[in-house]
């Protein structure tokens, strides 16, 4: 009885999440399914909801892509690059590393910090990894007083990442 309930489980899936495809890249994300996406070039952000009318940040995780293939560089310069540009564009600050080896199969690295951003302060986790070379940057940026209060849903969604 017990293998039965779980195949149905697994082939349903978790309820409540959703399933985001990346036909040109080959990946998949679950996310919340009161979260709402936004899109673009460079990749595909999942907004929380607003928490009311005053709501000024929607916390939210992100997945962007950038094609290396005319500047190969290695993960660790390009982690290097994004600190500096951080740093001197965003204020950052806090700078903790991740002890991660591994994304979705691949070497990544991950970081923590708090930025500045369009009148927000805000903190921000972030993982890379190189894929067929594209860097995947998977983030996940909360106001401060918020972080802990997504964090759960966040990691969980972003744990969910898989090639396909």
């Amino acid at each position: 009885m017990k293998k039965g309930l779980l195949a149905i489980f697994l082939f349903i899936g978790i309820p409540g999440l959703l399933t985001y495809k990346d036909s040109v890249n080959k990946f998949t994300i679950e996310y919340p399914n009161n979260w709402t996406t936004k899109s673009d070039a460079r990749g595909i952000a999942f907004l929380s909801p607003m928490e009311n009318d005053s709501d000024g940040f929607q916390e939210n995780f992100s997945v962007v892509i950038q094609d290396l293939s005319n500047h190969p560089i290695s993960l660790n310069q390009y982690v290097g690059l994004t600190k500096d540009i951080l740093l001197k564009q965003y204020q950052a600050t806090d700078f903790e590393n991740e002890k991660l080896k591994t994304f979705a199969g691949r070497p990544a690295t991950g970081i923590i910090y708090k930025m500045h951003f369009q009148g927000h302060e805000l903190k921000v986790r972030q993982y890379f990894f190189i894929a067929n070379k594209t860097v995947f940057i998977i983030a996940y940026t909360a106001e401060p007083s918020k972080f802990a209060k997504y964090e759960g849903t966040a990691m969980q969604a972003i744990t969910s990442f898989k090639f396909y």
